[in-house]
């Protein structure tokens, strides 16, 4: 069959374009599927409204205007020069953000598209990542079809409130000791009509501790 296909030297190289193009598409589609996943690994949308580039915190393009205000305390904090920086604000504010990203879905594409991820210990990230999937994301996809994203869970408007200051005690991991702040959250969501709010998760705890580059991440968070 191939000799055949390649005998004539005038349509050898049509054909043999034509056996090669279907696994050129094939690996542009694989890469680009890759390519979208490593994004959403790292913390939702691709595309950021804006960033906070020396910690590494990013907020999504379609974030609620709650996400947005929320963020611009946390740039702002941030920003402040290293004397007079509030590091307990600072890690209260990450884990706000964290909760208004993680625990919100009207502005989510699907289960794989898990938000918060930019506020969590980094080199946990892809474990955090699977297990977000494996269970508070687990059906995200399914609801989105019944009832649409807009109508899901959206946490809402000034509805986080946190308690906590540093620990005296030092976090240790993997031989070394970071500076640790504990807080207690409590939250709220918009009500929407159509989806039942009310068997989701509205407190936890967080443990954020302050890494070597100065940044803040949470390293454990669990409920009561």
């Amino acid at each position: 069959m191939f000799k055949k296909l390649f005998k004539n030297p005038k349509t050898r190289y049509r054909n043999l374009g034509l056996i090669i193009l279907p696994f050129v598409l094939l690996f542009c589609l694989f890469g680009f599927l890759a390519w979208r996943s490593a994004g959403n690994l790292l913390g939702g949308s691709t595309s950021m409204a804006n960033s906070i580039d020396t910690m590494d915190y990013h907020l999504r393009a379609n974030a609620t205007e709650y996400q947005r205000s929320l963020f611009q305390e946390l740039s702002d904090l941030c920003l402040t020069d290293a004397e007079n920086k509030d590091k307990e604000a600072i890690a209260a504010s990450v884990v706000e953000n964290f909760i208004a990203d993680f625990y919100t879905w009207t502005n989510k594409a699907g289960s794989y598209d898990v938000g918060g991820l930019y506020y969590v210990y980094s080199p946990s990230k892809a474990n955090i990542y699977t297990q977000a999937r494996d269970t508070f994301y687990h059906y995200l996809t399914n609801y989105i079809k019944d009832y649409g994203a807009e109508n899901l869970l959206e946490v809402a408007q000034d509805s986080i409130e946190i308690k906590g200051s540093k620990v005296d005690e030092k976090y240790s991991y993997n031989g070394n000791e970071y500076d640790a702040y504990y807080y207690s959250a409590t939250w709220s969501y918009v009500d929407h009509d159509g989806f039942d709010e009310s068997d989701y998760e509205t407190s936890e705890n967080f443990l954020v501790i302050e890494n070597e580059d100065g940044r803040f991440e949470i390293v454990q968070a669990y409920g009561d």
